[in-house]
């Protein structure tokens, strides 16, 4: 039986104290160039040399981030999280994978191991800047951003958001990366592609085409969740059961609420116009992370290979994430229809795809 002494790791550092950094890599000159980028970031550094050594030294002493080498001796880094992992208290440890290899099975092997990002060698200090801002928070960058900040454009974003009802700000707010102009460009995108859904619902009601109602609603219902209209995604989870259950009855019913409560939320959205201006002079492309949309169509391949009901999940963030890249629509829209009807083959084809196409336009 295995026995954990660590302390339990916190989401947050204390402001008192520098982040401590598990650097877990075989080669000396490769380990100076990280040790010398990182001290440059501030933060203190430990090394191990394999994947055995870092699990001694994780029983032995706490750290906030682990960088792990993929290949290596003695005990590689797929195989130390995997061990890393079984740790109770190290389930919320931020694991790095450092690999020279960006084909999709290598992705696959690193989220099903348990690591929670990827930087590709050679490591760019532009890149380590960005992992340290997504996978580590101290409670004094918390404190400053509240207080130094109060008339950012993200604030004037978030006030305009907080007087839309039906959305839990906060939440969608969390699940998209703290990115309020992310959040307002995707409820703008909704609003301009759903003009005439209530009207379109209503026709597709009244010719009884369920297949085609629950098409549509299938895709709201993903989307509601992206940025937690969680009425709205509830509603339409009611309805898209009915129509899966063949309960016209009760469809009829719960689509004629569902349309009426999508027309509010309609209303509601018009309170987001005075950012258009300045959502249009903000350029997308600027704003996307390849890497993780990338990360993210692995993430959905591996459940979808394996069978997880975590894919239709999965789906929906990548979703989110491409969110007014009208060039994947038809990708996105396939994918959700195989992922739907449980055609898993099939949408591993259309995913490698999408995969494909995003990495010609976004190269590394």
């Amino acid at each position: 039986m295995k026995t954990y002494e660590m302390a339990e790791n916190r989401q947050s550092l204390p402001s008192n104290r520098e982040a401590w950094v598990l650097l877990v890599e075989d080669d000396i000159i490769n380990q100076e160039i990280l040790k010398l980028l990182l001290d440059e970031l501030g933060v203190e550094v430990s090394v191990a040399d394999n994947g055995l050594q870092a699990l001694e030294m994780l029983n032995a002493q706490r750290f906030d981030l682990v960088f792990m080498d993929v290949q290596m001796p003695v005990m590689d880094g797929i195989s130390a999280t995997v061990e890393i992992r079984e740790n109770p208290l190290l389930q919320d440890l931020p694991i790095i994978a450092m690999t020279s290899d960006t084909k999709i099975e290598d992705l696959e092997s690193i989220l099903a191991a348990g690591m929670n990002d990827y930087l590709i060698k050679p490591v760019e200090d532009a890149e380590l800047e960005r992992i340290f801002l997504q996978w580590l928070v101290t409670e004094n960058d918390s404190q400053e951003t509240n207080e130094n900040n109060q008339l950012t454009e993200n604030d004037l974003r978030k006030s305009i958001l907080s007087q839309v009802s039906g959305i839990d700000v906060e939440q969608a707010l969390k699940y998209l990366g703290n990115k309020p102009d992310f959040l307002l460009n995707l409820l703008l995108q909704f609003k301009k592609e759903n003009v005439q859904t209530a009207a379109q619902l209503k026709s597709l009601l009244m010719v009884k085409n369920w297949a085609e109602l629950k098409f549509k609603v299938h895709g709201l219902k993903g989307v509601c969740a992206c940025f937690r209209a969680d009425e709205l995604h509830k509603m339409a989870a009611e309805l898209e059961q009915a129509l899966i259950a063949a309960n016209t009855a009760e469809a009829e019913k719960l689509t004629l609420s569902f349309v009426v409560a999508l027309e509010k939320m309609l209303v509601e959205l018009e309170k987001l116009t005075p950012t258009r201006t300045l959502l249009q002079q903000t350029s997308a492309t600027s704003k996307i992370n390849p890497e993780q949309v990338k990360l993210q169509i692995a993430e959905l391949i591996h459940y979808l290979k394996t069978g997880e009901l975590n894919a239709q999940q999965s789906a929906s963030q990548l979703q989110c994430l491409l969110a007014g890249y009208t060039q994947y629509d038809e990708l996105i829209k396939q994918l959700n229809a195989d992922i739907q009807e449980i055609n898993y083959p099939e949408a591993i084809e259309v995913a490698m795809q999408l995969l494909s196409l995003f990495s010609k336009d976004f190269p590394q």
